[in-house]
């Protein structure tokens, strides 16, 4: 916008610190984590076991955070490390820390949540067979909106 350059910030955000994915134990396992305002980052560091940073007022601010934030994400990177990454979301979940499981595609297809809400419906679909798309991820009522159609070759042109 304005000619200028977007600034590029990894999984790290403009807003929030901390703010990022990090490794859990076993192979692949990833949480995204975030911060988004000081009594997150006071409930985080509480649930990490860095009740001193909880305390430090240093560390109060986005900024003042922002100047060691590779010491934070070291530091949560060493407790992601030792857990579950469905384990470390529901630890973060409980104290009202923003988390989310980075789940792989194939994980999807048997996630209890997704399944709950119907996000993923079956569709028939051209050389496939029937075949599960991905609803809109907004509902304005109890049900997803109908998938009426798959992404088509001759339309995406």
């Amino acid at each position: 916008m304005g000619g200028t350059p977007a600034v590029k910030c990894g999984n790290r955000h403009f807003q929030f610190v901390p703010h990022g994915c990090f490794r859990c134990s076993g192979e692949d396992n990833w949480i995204v984590v975030a911060a988004t305002n000081g009594d997150m980052w006071q409930r985080l560091a509480l649930v990490i076991g860095r009740p001193d940073w909880s305390k430090d007022a240093s560390l109060k601010s986005v900024e003042a955070r922002r100047a060691v934030e590779n010491v934070i994400e070291t530091g949560i990177t060493a407790w992601t490390l030792s857990r579950d990454a469905d384990e470390a979301m529901s630890d973060l979940q409980a104290a009202k820390v923003a988390a989310g499981v980075a789940r792989l595609p194939i994980d999807l297809l048997k996630d209890r949540h997704l399944r709950s809400r119907a996000f993923l419906q079956e569709l028939e679909r051209a050389f496939m067979g029937l075949h599960l798309q991905p609803s809109m991820p907004i509902r304005e009522g109890v049900g997803p909106y109908p998938i009426s159609s798959g992404a088509d070759a001759r339309t995406a042109q």
